[in-house]
């Protein structure tokens, strides 16, 4: 008989295997379940606008929550599972397209260019000293020994796990400035 752990935190999915699988099934399954809701507004004759509106307020924020911890260390499988929503959704507010073109002839960020920000974003505002997690990070001059991760999908990642961040933050640090 196999134990298999999965710790659920503030709504972030994770196993044992560090692996997000069950994070992404389970913000997909939950925004899954609020397109149904866009069909209704849709048969319904709710201007696009407004489609436009709910997709942004309620179903698009199930999509990004706490982004930031995860974003780096996803598969392709798995971003383009999470990208699915948003083209479904676009599909059912805007009809039939190509989604990329869509979305660049309409000024549109993809999931991924979405999520890719806010994670830059989110650490360069932890570079401002003014910041209340600036303390987190080590100071350029004092030596460090980097502990190696074990786990290859953390080895990009802006922030894994807030006590390890002291110990990468160097080399995070190199790769963003």
């Amino acid at each position: 008989m196999f134990l298999t752990l999965r710790l659920n935190d503030l709504g972030v999915h994770i196993n044992q295997s560090l692996k997000w699988d069950d994070h992404v099934s389970a913000i997909c399954n939950k925004a899954a379940s609020r397109i149904y809701f866009l069909k209704q507004l849709k048969r319904s004759s709710v201007d696009p606008d407004d489609l436009y509106h709910f997709y942004t307020t309620v179903i698009r924020p199930i999509l990004e929550y706490a982004c930031i911890v995860w974003h780096n260390s996803l598969t392709v499988e798995h971003s383009n599972r999470i990208g699915a929503i948003q083209k479904r959704a676009f599909r059912i507010i805007f009809g039939s397209f190509d989604y990329l073109d869509f979305c660049s002839r309409n000024g549109l960020s993809t999931l991924y260019e979405r999520r890719d920000l806010l994670a830059r974003q989110f650490f360069q505002s932890i570079l401002n000293k003014c910041s209340c997690l600036n303390y987190l990070l080590l100071k350029r001059d004092r030596a460090v020994s980097l502990v190696n991760c074990v786990t290859n999908p953390f080895l990009n990642c802006h922030m894994c796990i807030l006590p390890v961040l002291r110990h990468l933050s160097l080399i995070m640090l190199d790769h963003f400035i």
